[in-house]
């Protein structure tokens, strides 16, 4: 095969994985037909590249790893305080979307285990982080990691569904998140 021609494939099945993880984010039951319009290409062509839903969320889930982990990496975990290095991981974790959420609920932790377990080796830098944070006095230590792991997931499902509501833009929900964090949700006088 030409490197043209895989560099084309290669393209090709980035953008079906796209189309696929918006749309599924938005509509978890959307038809093979859907992605294949959402992707831009002809539904044999989906076929091609993948012959059925399941391999196709098989492949999103892989790709989702992978956008975790580099997500993780440009974060740079380990450089500046704790409280920049959430803030830059808050920032990639939220460019992935709420496609996240449509692999987590489509995979089911008791039938794909071996998934789970590749998702939670991507956040040994997170729980780093998050440690140093609590050694340095950043992060209150009466909170475990994981608790505080936790909590980052949870607002950030909040914050896409927010966003995808139309009830905040990308950046109000970022940012919320961040506040929340940091302050809390109580006022400054309780």
């Amino acid at each position: 095969m030409s490197t043209v021609k895989a560099g084309f494939r290669t393209r090709t099945r980035q953008a079906i994985l796209e189309a696929a993880g918006t749309l599924l984010g938005e509509r978890p039951y959307a038809s093979m037909s859907e992605i294949a319009e959402a992707a831009e290409v002809g539904r044999s062509t989906l076929h091609r590249y993948f012959t059925d839903r399941t391999e196709l969320i098989v492949a999103m889930s892989e790709d989702l790893l992978e956008r975790l982990g580099r997500a993780v990496a440009e974060a740079e975990l380990d450089h500046g305080t704790p409280r920049e290095a959430l803030r830059r991981l808050l920032h990639g974790y939220f460019d992935i979307g709420p496609r996240v959420m449509f692999i987590v609920n489509e995979l089911h932790v008791d039938c794909n285990e071996a998934f789970y377990a590749r998702m939670a080796a991507t956040e040994g830098p997170v729980e780093r982080m998050l440690e140093r944070g609590r050694a340095a006095g950043d992060f209150d230590d009466a909170l475990s990691t994981d608790w505080v792991r936790r909590m980052l997931w949870y607002l950030l499902s909040a914050a896409w569904d927010a966003v995808g509501e139309k009830a905040m833009s990308r950046h109000s929900a970022i940012e919320s998140v961040i506040r929340t964090l940091e302050h809390g949700v109580l006022g400054r006088d309780a």
